[in-house]
């Protein structure tokens, strides 16, 4: 497919080529979206899809809210479901409250390894082997991705 995953069963070739994906939705979003909301509106289109995410950004503007912000694009998501409001945006219905779920539970899960990186090493002493990626060919067959190299998570 067009991520360069042959084989989705494989965790690594999966992953990479999620992260490739990710990666392409941040580059289609508006310039003037700034971090940390472009990653979170690119989780957002990872989950229902980018073309969905631009009637949201549509009907934030309709609602006089910012369309480049999360906190504003989340609270009209879930309108995608409502037909009042997505009989007339150009991709129609969609299930708006999942990505609003998807991503929060993806910035929970962002915070509690944020809160382990802080006192995980203090708890153990150190930073375990298994905190490191191991090191692979699988990046080097997805084409136009750059080769995974090591690095160590701690």
């Amino acid at each position: 497919d067009h991520i360069g995953v042959r084989n989705r069963m494989d965790p690594l070739v999966s992953i990479i080529g999620g992260g490739g994906y990710l990666r392409s939705l941040k580059q289609k979003l508006p310039v003037e979206i700034g971090e940390p909301d472009r990653t979170w509106i690119a989780l957002a289109a990872y989950n229902v899809g980018i073309g969905h995410i631009h009637d949201a950004r549509e009907l934030a503007l309709q609602f006089g809210k910012n369309p480049n912000l999360w906190v504003d694009l989340q609270t009209v998501l879930p309108l995608l479901s409502v037909e009042k409001f997505h009989k007339n945006l150009k991709r129609g219905y969609a299930r708006g409250l999942e990505p609003v779920q998807y991503v929060k539970r993806i910035r929970h899960y962002y915070d509690i390894l944020e809160r382990w990186n802080l006192i995980g090493p203090a708890i153990t002493g150190n930073t375990p082997e298994s905190a490191s990626l191991p090191s692979t060919d699988a990046a080097n067959q997805l084409p136009g991705y750059p080769p995974l190299r090591k690095h160590s998570l701690g």
